[in-house]
């Protein structure tokens, strides 16, 4: 599980981990598919100047060819 705040033009500015995927590697694949990534834009709501996203990251893991 991780938590993606983003800014109303989609720019991702924090990434946190919230639930470890129990690995230290695919927490920090999450972590870099996120930092600094840009989301679809959306329009700002009154006061409120960025978003938080709660997201469940999925893994399907394969041998190498």
């Amino acid at each position: 599980m991780v938590r993606v705040t983003a800014e109303p033009d989609g720019r991702v500015i924090a990434v946190l981990i919230e639930e470890s995927a129990g690995s230290a590697l695919l927490d920090d694949a999450v972590r870099r598919l996120f930092e600094g990534a840009r989301l679809p834009p959306y329009e700002a709501d009154g006061a409120e100047t960025s978003r938080m996203l709660g997201l469940r990251v999925g893994f399907a893991l394969r041998d190498a060819p």
